[in-house]
């Protein structure tokens, strides 16, 4: 608990973590500066992002990446 101020902190780090390792996609950043790096994130409203042949389209949407 060493990293944490208290008890609930803690609770929401494993929930958190527990959400992304078993909701969680793998993303890639392909531009900006973080470009070439991979993420792992839930997304908020899955039904509106399509898969296609090596990778994630994402149209007509405004969807969150949660990201810890």
């Amino acid at each position: 608990m060493a990293d944490f101020d208290n008890l609930f902190d803690v609770a929401l780090d494993l929930a958190d973590k527990a959400i992304i390792r078993n909701m969680g996609i793998r993303a890639v950043i392909t531009s900006g500066r973080l470009k070439g790096i991979m993420i792992s994130g839930v997304f908020d409203d899955p039904e509106n992002i399509s898969l296609v042949a090596g990778g994630v389209r994402i149209e007509d949407s405004l969807p969150s990446l949660f990201v810890k």
